[in-house]
């Protein structure tokens, strides 16, 4: 497998012709151990659909920090809540890593248990980004992140919605 520095990464992907998942953030997980990630919007659905690459990303002892709104479906936050508490549960967190036979198949099929137990075991943390000011105006809505290789090379990406 190419390293993150040799990987042939398209210079500018566009959402109507390329897909990101399978284009830019599959083989930037696989190749990576830490992955840093500003976004507007967190949905486990992500995690469904880059599974592949979350798997490789886990198997490299990935460490990945999140930052996001606090807007958050109901069950991704309970997931979020029982990883968290799995932590410091050593019941919990034996039930959850139990459910995680195979990553792939349960970031695929059970992706809130995959969800949890992630945060558990430390492959992902999430902080939540809340104004400081003025908290009746806006949210958090920046789209970047930072790969990062066992070697110390970094990739940088930062997501622009264009208008129609």
């Amino acid at each position: 497998m190419l390293p993150l520095i040799d990987y042939p990464f398209l210079p500018i992907l566009d959402t109507s012709t390329n897909d990101l998942i399978r284009d830019f953030f599959v083989p930037a997980l696989q190749r990576s151990n830490k992955y840093d990630r500003g976004v507007g919007f967190f949905s486990s659905s992500w995690l469904r659909i880059a599974s592949s690459g979350m798997v490789d990303f886990a198997n490299n002892d990935g460490k990945a920090r999140w930052v996001t709104s606090p807007i958050l479906d109901a069950n991704d936050w309970e997931a979020l809540i029982k990883g968290d508490q799995a932590r410091s549960d050593i019941l919990l967190f034996s039930i959850l890593k139990q459910d995680i036979v195979d990553l792939k198949g349960s970031l695929e099929k059970e992706t809130l248990s995959a969800l949890a137990w992630m945060v558990a075991d430390g492959v992902i943390s999430f902080k939540l980004a809340l104004p400081r000011n003025k908290l009746d105006q806006g949210d958090f809505h920046d789209k970047f992140g930072v790969f990062t290789d066992g070697d110390g090379y970094q990739c940088f990406c930062q997501l622009k919605m264009s208008p129609l």
